[in-house]
């Protein structure tokens, strides 16, 4: 006679498992570097978005329409992964604070962060209103990825 209990439970655990393990994948941080930062650059029909660099060829022409300094034969396209990521700064400026892997969808969480002056606390810097393109290059580990989403300030930044 089949054993009833067993029948039943050993499917429920199989699928608690699966289950937590695919939810534990879907929030993970990616390792990155800023290699790059240009600001008041010409981010073109860049603002407001991300793109993925494939090769060097694009990285050099991303380079010169920007005007930072990155050798585009440093990077390993085997080995990494570079996004051009273009917004729209105001005078606090954002800092790249997370890259989140959401399930394939990467999101750059950048923060507002204040500009301080020597020996001024950041809590008593009142942040400008003009809005300035500004072009980060970010380098990260090989990872897949299905989309890319920019946060300002844990708010989703829609591209034009």
């Amino acid at each position: 006679m089949i054993n009833l209990k067993r029948f039943v439970l050993f499917p429920v655990l199989v699928f608690s498992i699966s289950l937590f393990s695919a939810c534990g994948n879907l929030d993970k941080s990616v390792d990155y570097e800023v290699v790059a930062k240009a600001e008041s650059g010409d981010a073109g029909a860049l603002t407001n978005s991300a793109q993925h660099i494939t090769d060097k060829e694009m990285l050099r022409m991303a380079v010169e329409q920007t005007g930072v300094e990155l050798d585009a034969g440093a990077v390993d396209f085997d080995e990494s992964h570079i996004f051009q990521v273009s917004l729209y700064e105001n005078g606090c400026g954002y800092l790249l604070e997370d890259l989140i892997d959401k399930g394939g969808a990467l999101q750059f969480m950048f923060e507002l962060t204040p500009v301080v002056e020597n020996g001024e606390d950041p809590e008593d810097v009142t942040c400008t209103e003009a809005a300035v393109p500004t072009t980060f290059f970010i380098k990260t580990e090989a990872v897949d990825f299905s989309s890319l989403e920019i946060y300002g300030s844990g708010e989703k930044i829609q591209s034009e």
